[in-house]
Order: C-alpha cells, then sequence, then structure tokens
C-alpha cells in the first residue's frame, strides 16, 4: 500500500517554479521534498496551509 502511493506521488507532475529540493523526510529510503509533501497531502484530501516570508 504505502509503496504504491509513494510511486504515485513520485510520478506525479514536478513544480515548474518551486525547485527548492530540501529533504524534509524519508520514508522507507525515499527522499521526500516540500513539493512531495504538499502533493501528498493535497492527495489524501488535508487542508494545508503554506505560508512564505
Amino acid at each position: 500500500m504505502w509503496a504504491n502511493l509513494i510511486k504515485e506521488i513520485k510520478e506525479l507532475s514536478q513544480a515548474r517554479v518551486y525547485k527548492n529540493s530540501t529533504e524534509v523526510c524519508r520514508l522507507r529510503g525515499v527522499s521526500f521534498t516540500v513539493w512531495d509533501v504538499i502533493t501528498a497531502a493535497i492527495i489524501s484530501g488535508l487542508n494545508i496551509l503554506v505560508v512564505g516570508e
């Protein structure tokens, strides 16, 4: 189950402008960036608030 979700998230198209590649978490050896985490939250229907400087 998790392996399929991770694979699907990684296969989604990437942001055209957002270029931050900082790792924010690692699951089963797979590195996730902010873009990956936000994409997963949206897919799962979570409410998110993104604040920038």
